[in-house]
């Protein structure tokens, strides 16, 4: 609940640090890259840290992390206190309801939302977090680890794809939204064909540069296009449709595996 605060005030702060066009589309993607390696290893870390420790002290480690992270941005000092240029308002459901108006609005916003990741998450949720580990189980014959590396392939290029696409300036961000959903459905067709876990792992790691295509650019749009006391609102907004499909997307799982069979 608390990073609804702290993610939108933080993707709405990088234009105010980073004013260039070109080094904001390659901090976005570095704090990308940041967060899926963190996703990619902590599984393979935690399965080691279970045999030496308790799942308790695992939780206290994870609580003390957000103090280093806190004292990390109390570092920056008291030099740093942009404001929006809009005055604020207590009005949540106001802003809600700015956020959504400023989206539908902005024609590469709204497809990249309301379709690319509206309808595309809903069976990503399902595929990744529910049918990726029955496929390592039913169909590979595999157990826990052969589901870690998938997870780690897939992770891996996460990670080369958030330094790629940093890199890469393009004009035709609805293209790039796009294209990054037709690679991961790409790499999934891959995955779900697969007969070994070889292929399975280049399926996923193909599959994985589709998350920095559309995500990098999708932040690039909301901060160099949008008024910057909006920033926050719609990347609030963004989160919003974000949880709530993939909510569907685990609802539906049960549904759809008992309709097509495992």
């Amino acid at each position: 609940a608390l990073n609804a605060l702290f993610q939108p005030a933080l993707i709405a702060s990088l234009p105010e640090i980073v004013p260039d066009t070109r080094q904001l589309q390659a901090t976005n993607a570095l704090m990308d890259v940041t967060t899926r390696v963190a996703m990619s290893i902590a599984p393979v870390l935690a399965g080691y840290l279970l045999a030496l420790t308790s799942a308790e002290n695992l939780f206290l480690f994870d609580a003390l992390t957000f103090f280093v992270s806190a004292s990390a941005i109390y570092a920056i000092g008291k030099k740093y206190r942009w404001q929006a240029d809009k005055p604020k308002t207590k009005d949540i459901r106001a802003d809600i309801i700015e956020g959504f108006k400023l989206i539908v609005a902005h024609r590469p916003l709204a497809w990249g939302i309301f379709v690319v990741i509206f309808w595309v998450n809903i069976i990503w949720s399902l595929f990744y977090i529910i049918g990726i580990p029955l496929f390592a189980q039913e169909v590979l014959g595999g157990d826990a680890r052969t589901f870690g590396l998938i997870v780690t392939a897939y992770g891996v290029g996460n990670v080369i794809g958030g330094f790629v696409i940093g890199n890469v300036s393009t004009n035709r961000k609805l293209l790039m939204l796009f294209g990054g959903k037709v690679v991961l459905g790409f790499g999934f067709v891959i995955l779900a064909s697969a007969t070994s876990l070889p292929m399975a792992m280049f399926g996923a790691f193909c599959a994985s540069f589709g998350g920095p295509m559309t995500d990098i650019t999708l932040l690039v749009i909301m901060q160099k296009e949008l008024p910057t006391g909006t920033i926050g609102k719609t990347y609030s907004c963004r989160m919003i449709v974000y949880e709530i499909v993939g909510l569907i997307g685990l609802v539906a799982a049960p549904v759809f595996s008992d309709v097509i069979g495992r």
